[in-house]
């Protein structure tokens, strides 16, 4: 007698929702009555389908919803859409969404509207602030406001879910699956190509667009001239609005190498060769301790204080003094924190797939 599959849909569209998602789908290949169906908004086009194809994560749909320059509203409304659409057809018992992104907003969104639970994992991040980083962070509040089961990354995103009401039995710490990938991955990353001693930056933020990005290229300028042996690294996003804030001093100075955006393997080989990390990234927080590297945050708020509290991140905010400051102190700092990741053993995508089975067995 056949056993009847609980069909699993997850969700993802960009790059991080790829890397953090990736430990959970094949954890889930071990449990034989679960059926997953993996759905690709391709809100992340080129960088997702990247990701994809490195970490050997397919996809059974691909929605394509990237469009040049598009507007959150527009992404957002096509998604909700086209995915109401898919889930009403595929009737899956759980759809599964990670962190704070566009597509994470519109899967809880249409499966809600179809009475279809949801699984947040990387659920209870905050700043505070619904402005920073915008939009996650509201996004982020939406999607556990949505969703029935909660995979908090930390105690401290555990605690952020019950201040706002959000408990029962399907809360849970898990630690962050991004820690299952990256030690997995940074043993096969390829050596880093460029000269060392290396700062690399990365910068993305919308809230950054504009003035922070330049402000950021005068401090490099400035460090460069202060040390003479040391080299810029700096892989560009390919958003437009990021790209046209690079000065062209930056460009063209001969220790600064920009280049195109690097498959994740290859940026783990440079994070993990560089001397320090320069960054508004969320991911490379949680990413920098299992690398054992020191990172400057060019932000005003942060959702991962955990790392700031463990020591890994140096929280200074966007002000050209204070970042300059912070670099040349760091850069020559060799003693790295001790004590346990903050975010995890490194199995919980393990530990997230037998929490989803055990909801998907009545």
């Amino acid at each position: 007698m056949s056993v009847r599959k609980k069909r699993v849909a997850i969700v993802f569209g960009t790059r991080p929702e790829v890397i953090k998602l990736w430990p959970l789908i094949e954890a889930l290949q071990k449990f034989p009555r679960i059926r997953t169906t993996t759905v690709n908004t391709g809100q992340h086009g080129f960088l997702s389908a990247q990701a994809a194809r490195n970490l050997g994560v397919k996809w059974n749909v691909n929605l394509r919803v990237m469009e040049p320059d598009q507007r959150l509203s527009s992404v957002v409304a096509r998604m909700v859409d086209k995915l109401d659409r898919l889930f009403a057809r595929l009737a899956p018992g759980l759809v599964v969404v990670q962190g704070d992104t566009a597509t994470a907003l519109a899967a809880a969104l249409a499966a809600y509207h179809l009475k279809i639970p949801v699984a947040h994992v990387e659920a209870g991040l905050r700043t505070g602030d619904r402005y920073q980083p915008f939009p996650e962070e509201n996004y982020r509040v939406m999607v556990d406001h949505l969703a029935t089961l909660h995979f908090a990354p930390t105690l401290h995103a555990k605690n952020a879910l019950l201040r706002e009401a959000i408990h029962g039995k399907h809360l849970y710490v898990t630690g962050n699956t991004v820690v299952d990938a990256v030690t997995r991955l940074v043993r096969r990353s390829p050596a880093p190509r460029w000269p060392k001693p290396y700062l690399l930056v990365t910068l993305h933020r919308r809230e950054n667009f504009r003035g922070t990005i330049r402000n950021v290229a005068r401090v490099l300028i400035s460090v460069l001239r202060e040390e003479p042996n040391l080299h810029v690294v700096w892989p560009v996003h390919p958003n437009p609005n990021v790209r046209r804030q690079i000065p062209k001093a930056i460009r063209r100075h001969s220790r600064v190498h920009l280049v195109e955006p690097l498959p994740y393997i290859s940026f783990l080989g440079s994070a993990k060769g560089s001397t320090l990390i320069l960054s508004d990234s969320g991911g490379i927080q949680e990413e920098a301790p299992t690398l054992k590297k020191r990172v400057i945050l060019v932000r005003n708020v942060t959702e991962r204080p955990e790392a700031v509290k463990a020591g890994w991140s140096s929280f200074v905010g966007t002000e050209e003094k204070a970042l300059h400051r912070a670099i040349l102190m760091n850069l020559h700092r060799r003693k790295v924190p001790s004590g346990p990741n903050p975010f995890g053993d490194g199995r919980s995508g393990t530990r997230i797939a037998r929490l989803l089975a055990e909801y998907l067995k009545d």
